[in-house]
């Protein structure tokens, strides 16, 4: 266990050695967010450049120098060492310079905020933990989040258990990957080195939410002035806003007892939007898509530090003083920081660079905005070319998002999702002025851009760029709530508590109905004879035929699929369609030459069938050709899978 806690420490080092040369950035006066924002971006930041690290030299260990049985160990070993050195010329660079911002100035207050965020901390690690967890050999993933974990946890194993080098995904595989990995990368070197992977995947991922939970309090105390906005701003984040508890109860207005009450036995989320009953808006959100709160951090702390250029006044953005740089140490730290996050959430990153974009036009030091924009830019390219190498899916308009196509759908769907948010948003466009307005401008900016782009093919996912705009926007509106209670008026203080309710009574009802809905689990033994035999049998480069898995015992191997569930690769750009004929050809023909020719053509070396098995077009496969032309090298006891060996 001390071997992943040495690969965790020096991440946190390395991102420690980064942060501190930032750390004058994150100072306030009067308030502790140089000291708390340090410690919040070291192992974010440390994460991503140690798995960074790694990752290329042990690519370049297992292709070029062909160590293919030992490159992960050689890699990594490397990884550590390296980072080991740039933290110390980092540590060198910042002493010499003479800058640190990690001062408490208020004792106090600083402990009550560390309690604070050490609650915080908890309680993501609790619910990461209850919906993801081991026991006794067995991973039991929650109902709400099953469906995600299956390719997350396929390509974890694809480390872990295989030396997925150059890099594969898992559900499509014998092809490039056009997926944002590299936080599965670093969860899966942590199980590789002996850390559990429900330890692994539910620390990491609780360490970066909690970072951006914290830069996002200071965020809200920096923009608002308020420490109270800042604790509104988190409790907006745990209990979204929408109109889809008051549109039920409505809908049930002649029997309201009992609508109550059925609400208290619900398992499912309500909503009467598009997906709103998948959870799509809400913390599960987080709680499946762990790359995406772990990728937020660096945003956050990037957005924090250029905040400070806007100006109050437009002239001010576009004087001739406007184009310079500050900083240009602190203008490469975050376009590195940046730029590495591609391939961990490439929709964060995007989303940071509009918000970046909108202060970049109400901003001096705009030189800064440059360097670090075009070194992010240029970052991602260099990483997209290295792992997408052809194919993909072209960024093209399309007018609103799965809304419909026109303003009148739009605006119809943003206020049946949103409810009383979207008029407080739409007040508070109309009522700030100056620097706050053009902030509050450039956090809907992804807002925009995700009614009017379709980055991937399956549009839907464009819901991170609208919870990403969401997010950072809440500041302003848990400003207005602070500012209402803090006039000590009684009835402005009711008309702020009834707001704050009516702005979070659904998110409280959605995260009852998480913890519901997850008492439910999927379960897939870890030490199954499947698993052990494929770990100990095949390798990344052999490609299996196989049903149409999601999270099973085969994908706990870490090897590559022809075909697995669908939807995962065809929402990441692949050609899902014409596998999916092939998978059916091979599981149902009774042609021996053709059987042999396309498994050959496709790289096919394994066939997996299960005893009943159906194609998708519910076609029963026969096992009757496999076993005539194939050779059986593997049986589970129970006789209900084999695995065949293609035989050329």
């Amino acid at each position: 266990m001390y071997i992943p806690l040495i690969f965790l420490l020096t991440a946190f080092f390395l991102g420690f050695s980064i942060s501190i040369n930032l750390s004058s950035r994150f100072e306030m006066s009067g308030e502790n967010s140089g000291f708390f924002l340090t410690l919040a971006l070291a192992f974010p930041a440390g994460a991503v450049v140690l798995g960074d690290i790694s990752y290329f030299s042990s690519y370049f260990s297992k292709i070029y120098l062909k160590n293919v049985e030992n490159c992960q160990s050689s890699g990594i070993a490397v990884g550590v060492i390296a980072s080991l050195f740039i933290s110390f010329f980092l540590l060198f660079l910042n002493k010499k310079m003479g800058k640190n911002g990690m001062c408490i100035y208020n004792g106090r207050k600083a402990a009550c905020e560390a309690v604070f965020f050490a609650v915080l901390f908890s309680f993501i690690f609790f619910s990461f933990f209850y919906v993801f967890h081991v026991k006794n050999g067995v991973l039991y993933s929650g109902a709400s989040v099953y469906s995600d974990y299956s390719p997350h946890t396929a390509m974890i194993r694809s480390f872990s258990k295989n030396n997925n080098f150059p890099t594969q995904y898992p559900h499509y595989g014998g092809a490039d990957v056009r997926y944002h990995f590299l936080f599965q990368y670093f969860i899966g070197v942590l199980e590789r080195l002996g850390m559990r992977i429900d330890a692994a995947y539910n620390l990491c991922s609780a360490l970066g939410l909690s970072s951006f939970l914290i830069f996002l309090y200071f965020l809200s105390l920096k923009l608002a002035k308020s420490s109270a906005a800042g604790v509104i701003a988190i409790v907006m984040f745990f209990f979204r806003s929408g109109s889809a508890i008051f549109i039920y109860l409505f809908k049930n207005k002649e029997n309201i007892g009992k609508a109550i009450k059925n609400l208290r036995t619900h398992s499912d989320f309500i909503g009467y939007t598009l997906h709103e009953d998948w959870g799509f808006w809400n913390y599960n959100v987080f709680l499946n898509q762990r790359h995406l709160g772990f990728a937020l951090s660096i945003a956050a702390a990037v957005i924090f530090v250029f905040s400070d250029f806007v100006k109050e006044r437009e002239k001010d953005a576009w004087s001739i003083q406007a184009f310079k740089t500050s900083d240009i140490k602190t203008a490469l730290i975050l376009g590195i920081l940046l730029g590495l996050l591609g391939f961990y959430n490439g929709a964060v990153v995007i989303g940071c660079l509009l918000i970046l974009f909108g202060f970049f036009l109400f901003s001096s030091e705009k030189l800064d905005f440059v360097i670090t924009a075009g070194i992010s830019v240029i970052l991602c390219f260099l990483q997209s070319g290295f792992f997408i190498k052809s194919g993909g899916f072209k960024p093209k308009f399309q007018f609103g998002f799965i809304a419909g196509d026109t303003a009148g759908d739009v605006l119809t769907y943003i206020f049946r999702l949103s409810g009383l948010y979207f008029v407080v948003l739409i007040v508070l466009l109309m009522s700030l002025k100056g620097k706050n307005k053009k902030i509050l401008l450039s956090f809907m900016a992804p807002y925009i851009f995700a009614f009017c782009v379709n980055m991937t093919g399956d549009v839907a996912v464009n819901h991170k760029y609208i919870i990403m705009a969401t997010l950072f926007s809440n500041i302003y509106v848990a400003y207005s709530i602070a500012m209402l209670w803090r006039e000590k008026n009684a009835v402005l203080r009711i008309f702020a508590s009834v707001l704050l309710v009516s702005l979070t009574l659904t998110g409280a009802y959605d995260m009852r109905t998480i913890f519901i809905k997850n008492e439910a689990k999927a379960a897939v033994n870890l030490n199954s004879e499947l698993t052990a035999w494929l770990c100990k049998n095949t390798t990344e480069d052999d490609l299996f035929l196989t049903p149409q898995y999601a999270m099973s015992e085969f994908t706990m191997s870490g090897d590559m699929m022809y075909l697995g569930w669908p939807y995962y690769p065809a929402s990441a750009g692949y050609d899902t369609d014409r596998r999916q004929e092939i998978t059916d050809t091979l599981y149902t023909t009774d042609d021996a030459e053709l059987f042999r020719k396309t498994a050959k053509e496709e790289g096919v070396d394994y066939v997996v069938y299960e005893k009943g098995m159906k194609t998708a077009s519910d076609t029963k496969a026969t096992e009757r050709l496999i076993k005539k032309i194939c050779k059986k090298v593997f049986e589970t006891k129970d006789g209900k899978t084999s695995i065949y060996k293609v035989m050329n």
